[in-house]
């Protein structure tokens, strides 16, 4: 199968020395998707590769076979932000992004870690 795929270092192009592809062209057969990888994405085989497969996501992917295709790009939910009250009357934000979560305390910036976010 052939597929057309955008380059995402396209949009980049002008901090690059060489010259940047739009779309890059890839033959390969569909794969089943490894289970440490993000289900939003395609997986082909590439023998020449040392892996064996090539890796990208399915927003990317403009034609498969010469027919146009549309993935939609699934848009992470916005950070949710919480203010939450400290043990002596201060205030302190704790920020939840996906996994990531944040704290404005000074506990958090030592330790990456603070009893404002286990509560949370």
């Amino acid at each position: 199968m052939r597929y057309v795929v955008r380059n995402p270092m396209y949009d980049k192009r002008h901090i690059y020395q060489f010259h940047i592809n739009e779309f890059d062209v890839f033959y390969g057969d569909p794969l089943p998707l490894p289970s440490w990888v993000e289900r939003e994405s395609i997986c082909i085989s590439a023998p020449e590769l040392p892996a064996k497969m090539r890796i990208f996501p399915k927003h990317h992917v403009m034609k498969i076979d010469d027919k146009s295709v549309e993935f939609k790009q699934k848009f992470a939910d916005s950070p949710r932000v919480i203010l939450v009250p400290g043990s002596k009357g201060a205030s302190y934000t704790v920020t939840i992004d996906g996994a990531k979560k944040t704290c404005t305390c000074a506990g958090f910036s030592f330790r990456r870690s603070c009893k404002h976010i286990i509560n949370v």
